[in-house]
């Protein structure tokens, strides 16, 4: 893509590239997809399948007790997202600081590789702490949602009925991120809480 739209109310600034691509969305399955293949061919180990029911740390590395044994590692990443079960096992402290994110992904008739992608920040004027976007994605699909970064809020707007209003899918998905705080621990001995 070539093009990015930044909206905020009657406001658009428009920014243009002469590089082939300014900016590519990829879809987050062909990411992970990616990842797994670039972690193998660096010598890691990947356990696909295996559900992981508890963690505990001993002689200086970590044991996870898994539905195929037990599995012992000197780290362990935790990557299961922002609500995983392991993750509350391991570090007891809630985190505060929860952005939210709903997606849904549409059907376009037709792919424009040149269609912009488009932040628009209006929003903002009606309590939401981020932007709305609508990105072309591979093949005849659109993404759009909300990030709402919800700093310090005691009301929270239901960004996913605000999606429903502007999207003809009833397929909506929604992604709570953990935000990054010096004040929280990410690392707990040799388990490390990924985002």
């Amino acid at each position: 893509m070539k093009s990015i739209d930044f909206i905020v109310g009657e406001h658009r600034f428009a920014y243009q590239s002469n590089n082939a691509h300014t900016i590519r969305v990829v879809s987050r399955i062909d990411l992970d997809a990616w990842l797994v293949v670039a972690a193998i061919e660096r010598g890691l180990t990947i356990e696909q399948g295996v559900e992981v029911s508890h963690i505990i740390e001993e002689n200086g590395g970590v044991r996870l007790t898994t539905s195929a044994g037990v599995i012992t590692s000197k780290i362990v990443v935790l990557a299961e997202g922002s609500n995983g079960k392991l993750s509350r096992q391991v570090f007891t402290k809630r985190q505060a600081n929860k952005a939210r994110l709903v997606e849904a992904f549409e059907e376009q008739k037709t792919h424009n590789q040149n269609a912009p992608l488009i932040f628009d920040y209006t929003p903002i004027q009606t309590g939401v702490s981020g932007y709305f976007w609508d990105f072309p994605t591979t093949g005849n699909k659109r993404s759009v949602g909300y990030f709402d970064a919800n700093m310090g809020k005691s009301q929270r707007l239901n960004i996913g009925n605000l999606l429903s209003k502007r999207t003809n899918t009833t397929e909506i998905n929604g992604h709570p991120i953990l935000q990054f705080t010096p004040r929280h621990n990410n690392q707990i001995g040799h388990v490390i809480r990924g985002r």
